[in-house]
């Protein structure tokens, strides 16, 4: 949407099945009416969360027009018959023949791999190719643009054409396949150097490709300057510059008898190692096991899924059982490669989190890599020479490995913004983690079509914070209860992080999320310990928890929450659960309480919790609460901030303030928020 030369994304809340048939036939370049309420761009809420602000930004978008009016939307103009909409429709039919003979469990997939519809690849998959390091398998990237154009070159020129005729069709082709395929940068870069290269054999010229890449470089900055800030625009230059360059040199030192298998490992170790700080510093990971997967489902899918699912496209066109036979073939190759990424997955140990590093680290890297490719190639260089710069490179690396955002300087804890929902981070000087809670899920997204995507805590929250604070395994996982908003986001957390212990209540699971959550730990294998009222735990130096809660069973879910008071030297936080005033008054009939610096008010600031009795004895300096933007519970309560304000407790309100974050430093206390 444009106005008054600004660039706003569009947000519309479906009232209806008619409604959502409508916006679906929404087409490009139309002109509609719609009433809208402009808001600006969102900051992100929790440290290391993808900050969608600056996407849109570099993309110039400027503002959010939100609707959740019921009014129809009027559609005043439309081009029907322009090339961008008679593209969109070539594609949707496209779509609709995947889906046909792929069935919707794999159509996602394909329609990725093939017409570049990121979006419709399911979520799941998408987490794992990406904590895998081949997230580039699942979109339509450089390496695919060249399968595509070497596929249909090939064919041409077996039906009869000449060289030079069968480049000249396909580069006539390039800017459809482009525009198709959604004009993403490495397509882009990947569809300028093709065309030059076809350009040069219809001429009969020389292929200089650094000199297409360069070309191909200044064309995508000067059409958008900001994409250089984007990690996929930096990952496709970095690595395509270093492969033209280093490929063939690298290969001739590798000492394998085949030519095609000592250019396929050269690519690869070049691509690991230029990849590798763009990886780190954009998304906090790398995966130790990406070179083993690129090496076993690169070629299957280059060389195979990719030519048979086009063939099987193609051959949709021809009557008879052909395309389905072929789809059925490439289903075939596509389940087993998603169960080798499947069993891949279950080493969480390879896929450790990196914090972010320094410029004079990238500077220290880029230096390094360049000398050991001058120290590689060049002959007669000494031995010691050679040593002494791959020890520098690993040496790097592994500085990297165990780097960790302040570790040895202070301890923190973090309440994270989950929305409705608990979630906390605990980290120590001696940089141990413990994880509270874990938030929850929700569908979000359009409920009424098949393309609904769904907000996990785990995923969308703490996974992002642990790896942007560099954390590699969670030494303690506390379970307070088992309610949905409490352990929601919890099994994606254990799937991606190895934990080393889980402390939970005494009582059994009485939901089937909470069933399957304890089924997959046990899988895993983490040890499951109870937590007896009484408990006092030295969990590192200085740092002690005390369990107070519950002791025995309790009429209401809330109650068997976990409660503890988490210590650290002379600071206390109170760690409270979803307990009610009657726990409450419980835990205050056995136990004598200390003055607290951070109580965690129970369930969300709820008016049947955090009672003036219990603030009395606890006298919290700060109260934290955990909750969510536009709750239907009316959460916090009036009543409990009445109590907190009377007693002069600091309020902190993660709906407020976004992650709310305590430094805690010998007798030093600094409090931090997102502050969105």
């Amino acid at each position: 949407m444009q106005s008054d030369s600004r660039t706003g994304a569009v947000r519309r809340k479906l009232h209806s099945y008619d409604e959502w048939e409508q916006a679906r036939r929404l087409k490009r370049l139309s002109t509609i009416r719609i009433r809208l309420t402009f808001s600006k761009s969102p900051r992100p809420r929790n440290p290391g969360a993808f900050d969608y602000g600056a996407y849109l930004y570099r993309r110039h978008i400027h503002l959010i027009g939100q609707s959740d009016s019921p009014e129809r939307i009027k559609v005043l103009a439309s081009v029907p018959h322009h090339p961008l909409v008679l593209i969109d429709r070539g594609r949707a039919w496209l779509d609709q023949r995947i889906e046909k003979l792929y069935g919707r469990d794999q159509s996602g997939y394909l329609r990725g791999l093939l017409l570049g519809e990121q979006s419709a690849v399911p979520d799941s998959l998408e987490t794992q190719y990406a904590t895998l390091g081949i997230i580039h398998l699942l979109s339509v990237s450089g390496l695919h643009v060249a399968v595509v154009i070497g596929c249909f070159y090939f064919l041409l020129t077996r039906l009869g054409l000449t060289r030079e005729k069968s480049a000249l069709a396909i580069l006539l082709c390039l800017p459809v396949y482009a525009v198709l395929t959604g004009l993403g940068p490495p397509v882009i870069r990947a569809v300028i150097m093709a065309g030059f290269s076809l350009l040069a054999i219809v001429l009969k010229k020389f292929r200089d490709t650094l000199s297409f890449l360069a070309v191909s470089f200044l064309v995508q900055l000067g059409w958008n300057p900001f994409q250089i800030e984007e990690a996929g625009f930096q990952l496709s230059y970095l690595v395509t510059a270093a492969l033209v360059v280093g490929t063939e040199p690298v290969a001739g030192r590798i000492p394998v008898p085949s030519r095609s298998l000592r250019q396929f490992l050269a690519a690869n170790l070049i691509a690991e190692l230029v990849s590798f700080p763009v990886l780190i510093f954009h998304f906090h990971e790398f995966s130790l096991l990406s070179w083993l997967a690129n090496l076993l489902f690169v070629p299957l899918i280059s060389s195979l899924i990719l030519p048979l699912s086009l063939g099987s496209l193609l051959l949709a066109f021809v009557p008879g059982p052909l395309a389905s036979w072929l789809a059925c073939l490439t289903s075939q190759l596509l389940e087993l490669v998603h169960q080798g990424v499947r069993w891949m997955l279950q080493w969480t140990w390879a896929f450790p989190s990196w914090a972010g590093p320094s410029a004079l680290w990238l500077a220290l890297y880029c230096f390094t890599v360049i000398s050991l490719a001058v120290v590689w190639m060049k002959p007669f260089v000494p031995q010691w020479k050679r040593i002494g710069v791959v020890l520098l490179l690993f040496s790097l690396v592994a500085f990297a490995y165990g780097k960790r955002n302040g570790e040895g300087a202070e301890n923190r804890i973090a309440f994270l913004d989950v929305g409705q929902g608990d979630a906390a981070v605990v980290e120590t000087q001696t940089g141990k983690t413990i994880l509270i809670d874990s938030g929850g899920f929700s569908s979000r997204g359009n409920r009424f079509g098949s393309g609904s995507r769904r907000f996990d805590a785990g995923e969308n929250v703490i996974i992002p914070y642990l790896k942007y604070r560099g954390i590699k395994q969670i030494d303690l996982f506390i379970l307070t209860h088992g309610d949905a908003d409490h352990i929601g986001g919890a099994k994606a957390v254990v799937q991606r992080f190895p934990v080393k212990m889980v402390i939970r209540g005494p009582l059994p699971p009485k939901s089937a999320l909470e069933l399957d959550l304890l089924r997959e730990m046990r899988e895993r294998k983490i040890p499951i310990r109870i937590a007896r009222p009484g408990l006092r735990w030295q969990f590192s130096p200085g740092v002690f928890l005390t369990f107070l809660h519950p002791a025995t069973a309790n009429r209401s879910a809330n109650d068997e929450s976990v409660v503890f008071l988490l210590s650290i030297g002379r600071f206390q936080t109170l760690m409270t659960g979803d307990i009610s005033s009657e726990a409450e008054k419980r835990i205050l009939a056995g136990w004598r309480l200390p003055h607290v610096q951070v109580l965690k008010v129970a369930h969300h600031g709820s008016r049947t919790s955090t009672g003036a009795e219990w603030l009395d004895a606890v006298a919290p300096r700060y109260a934290v609460i955990s909750v969510g933007r536009h709750n239907p519970f009316g959460h916090p309560s009036p009543l409990v901030l009445q109590r907190l304000r009377a007693r002069h407790a600091v309020i902190l309100r993660t709906d407020q303030l976004g992650a709310i974050i305590f430094h805690v430093e010998k007798q030093k206390i600094r409090v931090e928020s997102t502050s969105p």
